[in-house]
């Protein structure tokens, strides 16, 4: 019987490390994903394509109950937007209610000749919120644009007479 026990004893212990070590895998796991996770964080943009990220929050949004409301957490891209490129929308916000909703960003190049061919650009954003634990949490996508970009061409320069009016022959006597 005392045997039994130390088995059982054994058993247990061994079934609480297994469990332990499950936590903090999946600690470790949402440590790496990060507060707020983006779908992609390299993206190559090609003229034929549009890409989407989605993006989404880790945790609730809990602000100060002294904190003026509204309780928001914030993304903004405006500033970081380089010309040639579309981004829509250019900010994302979550409301504390919705914390758990995925957001999406569309993007296209919309004039290659602003970039050299396979250009790195990044598009960062740091949040904005009253919340202590997203406040301040930077995301950066690296994107690499190339793709079919157009150059103008000019074309040879036409002759033309001098004069319009016909020459008339020279009268001699």
């Amino acid at each position: 019987m005392k045997k039994l026990k130390n088995v059982s004893l054994s058993v247990f212990v061994f079934a609480l490390c297994l469990s332990s070590v499950g936590a903090l895998g999946a600690g470790v796991s949402q440590a790496q994903a990060g507060k707020i996770s983006a779908s992609r964080t390299a993206i190559t943009l090609d003229d034929s394509r549009q890409w989407t990220i989605d993006f989404e929050l880790a945790e609730p949004i809990l602000c100060d109950p002294l904190s003026p409301p509204p309780c928001l957490v914030v993304l903004d891209f405006t500033s970081t937007i380089p010309a040639g490129l579309s981004v829509s929308p250019s900010s994302i916000q979550w409301e504390s209610n919705d914390w758990f909703t995925t957001k999406t960003l569309t993007l296209s190049v919309t004039d290659f000749s602003v970039f050299t061919s396979d250009q790195i650009v990044h598009l960062a954003a740091i949040a904005a919120s009253e919340s202590e634990y997203y406040s301040g949490y930077s995301v950066d996508i690296e994107l690499t644009v190339h793709g079919t970009q157009t150059t103008q061409t000019t074309a040879p320069p036409t002759t033309t007479n001098a004069s319009s009016d016909p020459v008339e022959p020279a009268f001699t006597g």
